[in-house]
């Protein structure tokens, strides 16, 4: 074997492979032995190549090498990873292991209710809980997702005048305290969308999220709690909808669209656009706060204007007393005066008609 064929081999061979570095090191030591007993005048127009070796030996060492290559990477398990290019390529165990509790205190609206239904039926990697007891501490609820082998919360605190709906890392946080208003289910708004249950989603957030610290961990617990990690055994091998999550008057208003296509009667080798039809539900969250640990910890955000509200709704709730409670405060003005004027000091005058 001539040396400059060797070096070919060594470069095409020792691309990728530090194999069989030694074995053609070898080689090329015994090339040079050889090449010094050859003739040095031998014509380049032979059948032979320059070095005393016919072209057809090269490819046929060169074929050699290539199949003890290939055959010691397989032995060595070297090949290279899999490319899947959808779900049903994909193996049937999963890596992303995101789940998700889904629970709720009792007592809880019938309008919040059946929104918490619409969510379990969006998420195919969740896990459903009884009704929390509304006595025991907020914190339990980390252990109930230890128990249920859950990494994600959404928990929804019902009081008797607001819902209140949280969306947590367990065990280790951070967790954030959202209050849900303008709720509306699906079968409340019948919107002309449909999809497949069970399919993973596209989430669309808006470039807001990136503008404030706190609006990219919200960003994220979003992003883990809804979104559907891919090979999931409940998930479907395809993406037909959308979760739409945008800011406006710092609320966040989360939709839900189909993407269809424009005209479903075209083939499939022809350009067809693609449109969003509204499905739903549709709700808004104002984030109040968030804390660093699971459902405890301290506070890295707090919305003050939310407070604010709160306390001005209280100043003027006791502002708008009725008629019958302020009655009931004057009477009881009233008899302190009463009593304020029969009560006085003793005086010398107390004792003169006594006996």
């Amino acid at each position: 074997m001539s040396k400059r064929k060797l070096r070919e081999v060594t470069a095409l061979v020792n691309s990728n492979n530090e194999t069989f570095k030694h074995e053609i090191e070898e080689e090329l030591i015994m090339a040079e032995d050889v090449e010094e007993d050859f003739d040095e005048d031998v014509d380049d127009d032979d059948d032979v190549d320059d070095e005393g070796v016919t072209e057809e030996e090269a490819k046929a060492y060169l074929a050699y090498l290539n199949d003890k290559v290939k055959a010691e990477e397989k032995k060595n398990n070297r090949l290279q990873p899999l490319r899947f290019t959808s779900n049903d390529d994909a193996p049937k165990r999963f890596f992303n292991k995101q789940r998700v509790l889904t629970l709720a205190t009792n007592g809880i609206h019938t309008r919040h209710r059946h929104l918490l239904n619409d969510i379990q039926t969006l998420l195919p990697h969740c896990k459903k809980e009884s009704k929390f007891d509304r006595n025991d501490p907020i914190s339990s609820v980390t252990e109930i997702a230890e128990l249920r082998n859950c990494n994600n919360v959404i928990f929804f605190e019902q009081t008797p005048r607001d819902c209140f709906m949280w969306l947590s890392k367990s065990p280790n946080g951070p967790s954030a305290k959202f209050i849900l208003s303008n709720v509306h289910t699906l079968d409340e708004l019948k919107m002309m969308g449909n999809c497949l249950k069970g399919g993973r989603p596209i989430l669309v957030f808006d470039d807001n999220f990136e503008s404030k610290p706190h609006w990219k961990v919200i960003k994220e617990l979003l992003f883990q709690t809804f979104g559907t990690p891919k090979g999931h055994p409940k998930s479907m091998p395809f993406i037909d909808h959308v979760y739409s999550f945008h800011i406006a008057d710092d609320r966040i208003w989360f939709r839900h669209y189909q993407v269809a296509e424009e005209d479903p009667e075209k083939r499939s080798g022809e350009e067809n656009p693609t449109e969003l039809v509204e499905i739903g539900p549709r709700f808004i969250l104002n984030p109040i706060k968030i804390l660093s640990g699971s459902f405890s910890g301290g506070t890295l955000f707090q919305n003050h204007e939310y407070l604010a509200a709160v306390q001005a709704e209280r100043d003027a709730k006791k502002q708008r007393m009725t008629g019958s409670q302020k009655r009931t405060g004057n009477k009881q003005k009233k008899g302190k005066r009463k009593e304020e004027l029969t009560t006085h000091a003793p005086t010398y005058l107390d004792n003169v008609f006594e006996e």
